[in-house]
């Protein structure tokens, strides 16, 4: 009996999970974040790899371009964050760690 209840539990568990994802799905973005329950920080508020590095060198009076050079792609699709992430407002989170 046991045993079945288990596997009914984890039908339920995905079930419950796949019919909230397909919920959130549909719904805007205006529509999320009425749900939200605290503070988030949107991925336009995170600089990239390159926007950081840029403004750092600008400050430093660097020349950005000659550190940059091979690492373009990457460094403007790659977005470095020191923080609390679970308030990122992201598909995804990639922790080294």
């Amino acid at each position: 009996m046991c045993k079945n209840m288990r596997k009914l539990a984890k039908h339920f568990s995905l079930f419950s999970f796949l019919s909230e994802t397909e919920r959130l799905l549909k719904m805007t973005l205006e529509e999320r974040r009425k749900e939200y329950l605290r503070d988030y920080v949107p991925l336009k508020d995170i600089p990239t790899w390159m926007e950081d590095v840029k403004s750092k060198n600008e400050s430093d009076g660097e020349n950005t371009k000659e550190d940059l050079q091979g690492k373009k792609s990457l460094s403007e699709k790659v977005s470095l964050y020191r923080g609390d992430i679970t308030l990122l407002e992201v598909d995804a989170i990639v922790n080294a760690d």
